[in-house]
């Protein structure tokens, strides 16, 4: 039992990184696109 509650916590864990580099890399794209639209409204 304890082992499979070990490997039920790595899935979560992994899971939880995938998402959370899901977002990262979306909120980054979404950063550099507003910087690119500022620079041309600035221009």
């Amino acid at each position: 039992m304890r082992e499979f509650g070990i490997k039920h916590n790595r899935y979560a864990n992994w899971r939880v990184a995938l998402v959370g580099e899901i977002v990262i890399r979306l909120l980054a794209l979404s950063c550099s696109r507003g910087m690119l639209s500022y620079s041309e409204r600035a221009n």
